[in-house]
């Protein structure tokens, strides 16, 4: 079976929401060099119109976000580190969270911000957080954190379709290990309800066995 980078599977489910839909539209900065990696050769292939490059200016970024959105796009945004995210947080916590929310569904906000997270890589402190924590207490978004390329391709086209705000966490250190291809090309994020509840009571019987205490 052919074995792919994580990052392979970002790029290749956004090449295919945006082949699938042509609302779907991708900026940010340095996309269309893509320095992180997922973007590469998505400029060549759909043009200017579709993936463009942005001023260095994350406030700009989310607010543009929230108004193409609301207008119809399904806007896609490399915003390269978590920690930029934080000059963008006016639009993220007041606008983007809330608005659907505040509107009862009437207003649909199809938004999904690609960023990665940790350390040890060298990029210094300003560009290493691991920020879901901050997403997560807001409310209204999507926050997810993909481990394999998989779980990344699944959850990026289910992002890209959805109708909320989602944030796709790539973890900088998984993101160039390879594994396994997905095999179903239009597949969306995998339900995983049984198998986490098997696990679930396996690792109660675990601990029960070990005399912890815990009841099955």
């Amino acid at each position: 079976m052919a074995r792919i980078r994580l990052i392979q599977a970002i790029h290749d489910a956004i090449v295919e929401e945006m082949t699938r839909d042509p609302k779907v539209i991708v900026y940010g900065e340095d996309v269309e060099l893509s320095i992180v990696g997922d973007l590469r050769g998505v400029h060549e292939q759909f043009g200017h119109d579709r993936i463009r490059n942005t001023p260095i200016c994350e406030a700009t970024l989310t607010g543009m976000a929230v108004g193409l959105a609301a207008a119809g796009y399904h806007v896609v945004v490399q915003m390269m580190f978590s920690n930029f995210m934080y000059t963008g947080m006016d639009s993220i916590g007041n606008q983007m969270s809330k608005l659907r929310l505040m509107t009862g569904g009437q207003l649909e906000l199809p938004i999904t911000i690609i960023a990665t997270i940790g350390g040890g890589s060298a990029n210094a402190a300003q560009h290493s957080d691991t920020a879901y924590p901050v997403l997560m207490n807001l409310g209204g978004l999507n926050v997810a954190v993909p481990a394999t390329p998989a779980d990344a391709k699944g959850l990026v086209k289910t992002a890209i379709r959805s109708r909320n705000p989602c944030f796709i966490l790539e973890a900088r250190r998984r993101a160039r290990r390879r594994a396994p291809r997905p095999v179903r090309e239009g597949r969306r994020a995998p339900r995983r309800r049984r198998r986490h509840r098997r696990r679930h009571r396996e690792n109660a019987e675990a601990r029960a066995r070990r005399g912890d205490g815990a009841r099955v």
